[in-house]
């Protein structure tokens, strides 16, 4: 929860505070990249360690794919604008992405899930 709340800082920072200054303090576009791009390891390994069935493996993988496919849409835009609303979209669906794999670790660590009643029994 720590390293998403820098996360969300260094978003924040880079992609509006200094997004369009022309002489930022440190370089927040990179920062925000990489710290980014450590999150989606975070995300990745919480897929890949916890025991969930098969068939919530692949949702959640599925739905990381679409959270890179967002953020390659956004890097592919023509125009300010245009990015702004399209990087916009990435951080809602990465949101509710991690909110969503992390309300599941939750339930399965203190068992309000268990692993042998999971949604699907892949």
């Amino acid at each position: 929860a720590v390293y998403f709340g820098i996360v969300s800082v260094c978003s924040f920072l880079g992609d509006y505070v200094y997004c369009y200054h022309p002489n930022p303090p440190l370089p927040f576009g990179t920062i925000d990249i990489w710290t980014a791009t450590g999150g989606v390891v975070i995300a990745f390994l919480v897929i890949v360690i916890n025991p969930w069935s098969l068939m919530v493996q692949l949702m959640n993988m599925g739905m990381l794919a679409c959270a890179m496919f967002l953020i390659a849409r956004s890097r592919k835009a023509d125009n300010a604008e245009q990015w702004r609303m399209r990087h916009c979209t990435w951080h809602l669906f990465a949101g509710l992405t991690l909110a969503w794999l992390y309300a599941q670790e939750y339930m399965l660590h203190r068992q309000l899930i268990p692993q042998h009643e999971m949604w699907w029994p892949l």
